[in-house]
């Protein structure tokens, strides 16, 4: 028995757009034409937040100690919970709690035993449409994916007996900043 591979304890998504009240036929300025109404008016914002905890992982041991063919989990020996002060990028799991089963033997470490680290991302995107029929409109959009350049970081190393054993060493994606245009008829 264990935690599936997508399984995630918590998960928060809000999304919202909102298309701001300027511009002909809105609220505020119904009736600006020309110049006016294609530089205030039509605006619209939009975003999405994202917050995830973390993503179940296992631990293998380097090698096949059980003679098996295949990965072997390694023996739980301690507590697995990061010691007090410990940099989480250097070591995010307490790697003194593992060790390498004795030959020709499993470990007793379930599978899917630890928790990686949580995720929060913000998308953010403001548009401006522009009427050029009543039939066709052209929206231009400006979209920033990760607005805050958070750092999302990855599952640690897993394998017992190598350098990044319990260290992470990448994150997810940056900041990604594009622009699109959309022609709707």
């Amino acid at each position: 028995r264990a935690l599936d591979n997508q399984h995630r304890k918590h998960r928060f998504v809000a999304s919202g757009m909102w298309e701001l009240p300027f511009g002909a036929g809105r609220r505020w300025g119904a009736d600006w034409t020309g110049l006016t109404n294609a530089l205030l008016g039509g605006w619209g914002v939009a975003g999405i937040v994202r917050l995830t905890s973390g993503q179940p992982f296992g631990l293998t041991v380097q090698g096949d100690p059980a003679n098996i063919g295949q990965g072997t989990r390694p023996n739980l020996v301690g507590d697995p919970t990061r010691p007090e002060g410990a940099n989480e990028l250097e070591e995010f799991f307490n790697t003194a709690a593992f060790e390498a089963p004795e030959p020709f033997t499993f470990g007793n470490l379930a599978r899917n035993a630890l928790i990686g680290p949580s995720a929060k991302v913000v998308d953010f995107a403001t548009f401006k449409q522009f009427m050029v029929t009543d039939a066709v409109t052209v929206q231009f959009r400006f979209e920033a994916f990760n607005l805050f350049n958070t750092p999302n970081f990855v599952l640690p190393g897993s394998v017992l007996g190598t350098p990044q054993f319990g260290q992470i060493s990448s994150a997810g994606r940056a900041r990604n900043l594009q622009f699109g245009l959309k022609i709707v008829f």
